[in-house]
């Protein structure tokens, strides 16, 4: 639009009254994508609950809060975006302009590359952040648990206070010919239950090791499918005038102690207050909270003075809506005014990374924003390029070049926009996700093939992005683009 600004400027226009112009021509474009942002968003709106777990309404969009947000995102889009052209073309003489080139500045040139850098790094830097995330919830999901949670239902028994009604229920649970065990449960992993604290004997510590403590009964060990590396489990029936608490520990209250597990079986510990309590089994180290944290101390117990909240079920799978229907049939005749509540331990779990998962899919949606922005300004870039060196072009043809040849001039400093954005991103982003990982007990090594796979992708996005441009300026006929005006 030089020309344009040289003749106006030669009938008298005043630089004042161009640079107004150019705002008011950028404040019109930004007002329409405003708008079509805010009818896109109202379209995907439901899409975008799903994916984050929320309960955004259009009523929030069209607050006046968020009118008063978007206004000032059109008006600093406005200045920043006008003040370019504005500036820029206004100022210069009418025989500048009117020369049959405009002369280019190499800060411009720079300026433009640089944004173009800056957008791919972007665009890389979330490919790759997206790829970690991925691969950090996908060992959080397959990581051995030192348990099985699959094919277990935790059903409530929060209504029924008689012990009797709950073992009659337990009674009828295995009955059912697809229920493998059953066993009464303070709770399960993934849920807190008691704490205490768990004391060395003789110690002369101020505070000994935090310990969770789950009321439950003989058969948890087959319920969970924990592994015992010496002793036994809970005793199935206990006699009412024994005082003392039987207790299975993992590994790691073990370890605490000082005891091999062969060596703490009969040993007495201290772990509820003023009561005597003897360990009877030890089993491997389970993962009895979210991977976010290390495995800490836990026992299983028969301490009276604790209720049971659950009865865990394992169960074959063939069948499922068949069995959970005989589970609250029998539920049903043993307490018929209470609802039948129950959950799977393996969903339970899964929510304690759907935060991840829910991140993964929002940095991907970015990422795919962040690309197509990136795509739009090297495709600009390309464009601009390409009308510079029109005449370049039409030269080299007309000499012989080939169109592959000519497509290969244009885009290797393009490449080369590309590799000094990857080079810029990647550090950071190692930087950022290694602090993101930090937050994790159990978390992956960022390996070499998560930036060899962003960076091909920006790579080939950047090559089909200026390819397009670059073979259309190749092919078009030198004829045109050497004519004299």
């Amino acid at each position: 639009r030089s020309k344009e600004v040289g003749i106006s400027k030669t009938l008298g226009a005043l630089s004042k009254s161009l640079a107004l112009r150019f705002y008011l021509e950028t404040a019109l474009i930004t007002a329409i994508s405003i708008v079509i942002g805010v009818l896109l968003a109202i379209l995907i709106l439901p899409a975008f609950n799903a994916i984050t777990n929320q309960e955004l309404s259009i009523r929030l969009l069209l607050s006046s809060k968020v009118l008063m947000m978007l206004f000032g995102v059109w008006a600093l889009t406005t200045l920043f975006s006008g003040l370019y052209p504005s500036t820029y073309l206004s100022k210069f003489l009418p025989r500048e302009v009117l020369s049959p080139s405009l002369k280019q500045e190499k800060g411009n040139v720079l300026f433009r590359k640089a944004l173009v850098v800056l957008q791919f790094a972007a665009s890389a830097a979330l490919i790759a952040g997206v790829l970690i995330i991925y691969q950090q919830t996908k060992y959080l999901e397959d990581k051995e648990l030192g348990f099985s949670p699959e094919n277990v239902v935790a059903i409530s028994t929060r209504g029924i206070r008689s012990d009797e009604n709950k073992k009659t229920l337990i009674q009828e649970f295995k009955n059912i010919t697809d229920v493998r065990s059953v066993v009464f449960a303070q709770g399960y992993p993934g849920m807190d239950v008691s704490g205490y604290t768990l004391q060395k004997d003789n110690s002369n510590e101020e505070h000994g090791l935090a310990i969770q403590a789950n009321t439950t009964g003989a058969a948890i060990v087959d319920v969970l499918k924990l592994k015992l590396l010496a002793g036994k489990t809970l005793p199935q029936n206990k006699n009412i005038l024994d005082t003392i608490v039987q207790v299975v520990l993992n590994q790691k209250a073990i370890d605490y102690l000082g005891y091999s597990p062969q060596e703490a079986i009969g040993k007495e510990v201290n772990i509820f207050y003023q009561t005597n309590s003897r360990i009877i089994g030890v089993v491997e180290d389970f993962n009895f909270t979210s991977l976010h944290q290390p495995i800490g101390a836990y026992a299983f117990h028969n301490h009276t003075n604790e209720g049971t909240s659950y009865i865990l079920t394992r169960f074959d799978s063939r069948n499922i809506s068949n069995t959970l229907s005989q589970l609250k049939g029998a539920f049903s005749k043993v307490a018929p005014n209470l609802d039948f509540n129950y959950s799977f331990l393996d969903q339970n779990l899964a929510y304690l990374y759907a935060r991840e998962k829910r991140t993964t899919k929002v940095c991907l949606a970015f990422s795919l924003l962040a690309i197509l922005v990136a795509a739009l300004g090297l495709f600009g870039l390309a464009t601009f390029t390409a009308e510079q060196r029109k005449k370049e072009i039409g030269v080299r043809k007309v000499l012989g070049a080939s169109v592959f040849g000519i497509v290969q001039m244009l885009s290797k400093d393009f490449l080369k926009l590309v590799l000094s954005a990857l080079v810029i991103a990647f550090p950071l982003v190692f930087w950022a996700m290694s602090n993101w990982l930090e937050g994790y007990a159990y978390r992956i090594h960022i390996g070499w093939t998560v930036f060899i796979v962003s960076g091909a992708i920006a790579i080939l996005v950047a090559l089909i992005t200026v390819s397009f441009q670059a073979i259309n300026a190749a092919m078009a006929n030198p004829i045109t683009s050497l004519r004299t005006e």
